[in-house]
């Protein structure tokens, strides 16, 4: 996810927070709790 803060019509901030939960699920380093 990549989160931008604008201010003045220009970015001011940019965050770049990767899915990790994602990536552990699909890598089976976890199980998937919603069943």
């Amino acid at each position: 996810m990549i989160f931008t803060r604008i201010e003045d019509g220009k970015i001011a901030e940019r965050w770049i927070q990767p899915d990790m939960l994602g990536m552990m699920r699909q890598l089976d380093v976890l199980e998937d709790l919603s069943q």
